[in-house]
């Protein structure tokens, strides 16, 4: 039996990772692998279909954070899926993976919480939190974006 993973969104990123999961081959973990589309655009299927690519879909009634809740609590509970990665961060900011933990499957998916999620939005704080932490960091530069002056001389240093 394959593990099945989804890859939650609506990009490109979601259905290649999927793709690239359903054709991945490991010496040191082997079994079958399954890539599942979360969502995804109503254009993913057919071409899967088309092209013969072993990617799978889960289908969810609209874009709001708590129909992919119930959607992946659901296809959790059915085992249709044994893990899952959320891509898109407006997801992580309105607190996806905190419902799905709430619901007791917060082993199985992949994301930052809530209150994680700042990451996400201010890359300089997560920069910061990783030096901090002793991870190593590309170097930055801090700018007001509403100073174009500054923001062009950053970019053109």
């Amino acid at each position: 039996m394959a593990l099945k993973i989804g890859f939650v969104g609506t990009d490109g990123r979601s259905f290649l990772a999927a793709l690239e999961t359903s054709r991945a081959v490991s010496e040191l973990y082997p079994g079958e692998y399954q890539g599942v589309v979360v969502r995804g655009t109503p254009a993913m299927a057919p071409v899967a279909q088309r092209l013969n690519w072993p990617v799978a879909f889960l289908p969810i009634g609209d874009n709001s954070p708590a129909a992919y809740a119930e959607a992946l609590i659901q296809a959790f509970r059915r085992r249709e899926l044994d893990l899952a990665l959320v891509m898109p961060e407006a997801l992580l900011f309105h607190g996806l993976v905190d419902q799905v933990a709430a619901a007791g499957f917060g082993d199985q998916i992949i994301g930052l919480d809530q209150e994680g999620s700042f990451l996400e939005a201010d890359k300089i704080a997560g920069k910061e939190l990783c030096a901090a932490a002793g991870i190593p960091v590309a170097p930055w530069t801090t700018v007001n974006a509403r100073d174009y002056a500054q923001v062009l001389a950053t970019c053109l240093d």
